[in-house]
């Protein structure tokens, strides 16, 4: 894993004035009851109704592949069969999977957290996890460019031997370690995307951390804490690929 090279600490926004989030993803699996993957889908159907939204629902084609196959295949065991949606969010479920995306436009942390907990907690109450496994805390964000403009646009150099990378199409993935999380970053130039109905072509950027249930902790009771080292995690990968060129393009709102 590559090491972190040490510069002159950067001050880094709270937020962006100019949003360029595409997706945030908050994903738990777990060893659930073998009910789980058909079960969840009703019981936060309820829980949502219960507190004034009402979700469609949406089976989704890994439902149709018998649960014992699904279990039995890595490509599957952990795809999500059902699908909720209200708004702008979207939670995904599984035999092993329970996830919550959120899209433009992007809420903020304080609301897409509460968001997160409130999930969370159900999951817990529904007794259909019985032991969380690891969670993911994801964050994709797109800028609209050329080809050519994705070094302009990020802090980032790529040499091979004497071969310096020139600007154009890339595609990179790095595990990084963040503030003692798992985390990945990944580049993608040009990606084809569809915002706000109009599909758009540009550099995504896609940060994420996981972390894992210790075996002589308590998941839940950890578990505000440890979503809250994560978003702090998510937030310095991201800040900390952008140049000061596309910092300033996008309006830095730092805290007081």
């Amino acid at each position: 894993m590559p090491k972190r090279t040490k510069e002159r600490k950067r001050r880094i926004p709270k937020r962006l004035e100019i949003e360029p989030l595409l997706e945030a993803v908050w994903e738990l699996r777990f060893e659930g009851d073998p009910a789980a993957g058909g079960a969840l889908p009703g019981i936060l159907f309820e829980q949502y109704r219960a507190s004034g939204r009402e979700p469609k629902i949406e089976t989704l084609p890994p439902a149709l592949i018998p649960p014992a196959t699904r279990n039995a295949q890595d490509a599957f065991r952990f795809a999500p069969t059902s699908l909720l949606r209200f708004g702008n969010y979207a939670v995904l479920t599984g035999d092993r999977i329970a996830a919550l995306s959120v899209t433009r436009p992007y809420p903020g942390w304080a609301e897409y957290e509460r968001r997160i907990s409130e999930l969370a907690g159900w999951l817990r109450d529904s007794k259909m996890v019985k032991t969380p496994e690891q969670c993911t805390l994801k964050y994709l964000d797109f800028f609209e460019c050329g080809l050519e403009e994705v070094f302009k646009r990020l802090r980032v150099q790529i040499r091979i031997g004497k071969w310096q990378a020139e600007p154009g199409e890339l595609r990179l993935q790095m595990k990084v370690q963040a503030r003692r999380f798992d985390g990945i970053i990944q580049i993608m130039n040009p990606a084809r995307v569809t915002v706000e109905g109009q599909a758009k072509e540009g550099l995504v950027t896609d940060v994420q951390v996981t972390w894992k249930k210790k075996s002589d902790g308590d998941f839940w009771k950890g578990f505000p804490e440890m979503l809250a080292r994560a978003k702090t995690a998510c937030h310095e990968l991201f800040f900390g690929l952008l140049n000061e060129e596309t910092l300033q393009a996008h309006g830095p709102i730092y805290e007081d």
